[in-house]
């Protein structure tokens, strides 16, 4: 039986979206001088071996169970493609602009909370969560003429990483969290090999 730890939790959740925040930047800023691909395969490559390497030094990849890695193994390629959609779409639009239509992930991941992992969604976080959608739909315009079709790539990518989070509250306590990061690390790989298969050449390239 695990204890939880909230407070330590929401620590590290906090250094993690802070530096996600300044993963962001980069990508945004390299974007125009390099391809979303190459990019993602630097990015995911550099991640996938610092994880192995901490994880060989440490044992965290001990007690491996291949019957417990289906979820993590969805989950990665859920968020590979959720993190590709997202940057796409930063070719179009502002970072501002596409991190707030971001802020629609917890009115998605209330709504299916109940329905994938059957947890209860109080009223009052509804209530937030709406108010919050409410913000994202004046940041789209959907109804405006200055409309940017990049935001839908955003708000699939925003849905992705909903259903990413809600894996990850599948995923048996027994996996270790290494595990979970080097099969993210994985499936972000194998998204970016992906795309470089249809657009490495550069024939898709437009102005």
């Amino acid at each position: 039986m695990h204890q939880d730890r909230k407070a330590w939790a929401v620590l590290i959740l906090s250094i993690g979206i802070a530096m996600t925040g300044l993963q962001d930047t980069f990508m945004k800023y390299l974007s125009g001088d390099y391809p979303f691909h190459e990019l993602q395969f630097i990015r995911c490559a550099m991640a996938i071996v610092i994880v192995g390497f901490v994880g060989a030094a440490t044992g965290g990849f001990s007690g491996l169970n291949p019957r417990n890695l289906r979820p993590v193994i969805l989950r990665g390629f859920i968020l590979g493609a959720g993190s590709a959609c997202f940057y796409l779409s930063l070719a179009s639009m502002t970072l501002a602009d596409a991190t707030a239509i971001y802020f629609a992930l917890p009115l998605i991941v209330a709504a299916l909370s109940g329905v994938m992992i059957r947890e209860h969604v109080h009223t009052w976080r509804w209530i937030a969560a709406v108010i919050g959608f409410i913000g994202v739909l004046v940041t789209i315009k959907p109804a405006s003429s200055s409309f940017e079709p990049a935001a839908i790539l955003t708000l699939i990518a925003t849905c992705l990483y909903a259903l990413g989070n809600l894996f990850t509250r599948r995923i048996d306590r027994s996996v270790p969290p290494l595990i979970i990061a080097m099969f993210a690390g994985i499936g972000f790989l194998t998204v970016a090999l992906l795309l470089a298969l249809v657009f490495g050449s550069g024939r898709f390239v437009t102005s």
